[in-house]
């Protein structure tokens, strides 16, 4: 979870950086919602044991990350066509990176409580 937070807080220090959002940063936005909500409602059903509630939410997060990968490279393949500046570039693709690091670390706790229903289920 810690790793989620930094993801955001690393995300949000870089953003300042640039001029105004890309379709592709509101995109990632749009994934990262959902993201935070289906972490909440599984941690919420692992307390109250719900593990299927947990698997459905575990499949969705998954679902969303895949959705982040494809993001992370069609927003970076974007930055060389047309070409821009480079200094804009390295910009662009390091925060790219970051939000799709961020599914990553999502994906991550969802794993983990994966992990949790087929030890503890």
């Amino acid at each position: 979870m810690d790793d989620v937070l930094d993801g955001v807080e690393s995300c949000s220090t870089r953003i300042v950086y640039i001029d105004k959002p890309t379709n592709y940063m509101t995109q990632f936005a749009d994934l990262l919602e959902p993201l935070g909500k289906h972490l909440k409602d599984a941690f919420i059903s692992l307390q109250k044991r719900d593990f299927a509630t947990i698997r459905k939410l575990c499949v969705e997060i998954n679902m969303l990350e895949n959705e982040g990968d494809r993001l992370m490279r069609e927003s970076v393949s974007s930055l060389f066509n047309p070409p821009v500046e480079v200094v804009e570039l390295i910009k662009m693709k390091d925060i790219y990176e970051r939000l799709e690091k961020l599914t990553d670390a999502a994906e991550d706790i969802a794993d983990i409580l994966e992990g949790m229903i087929i030890k503890y289920a």
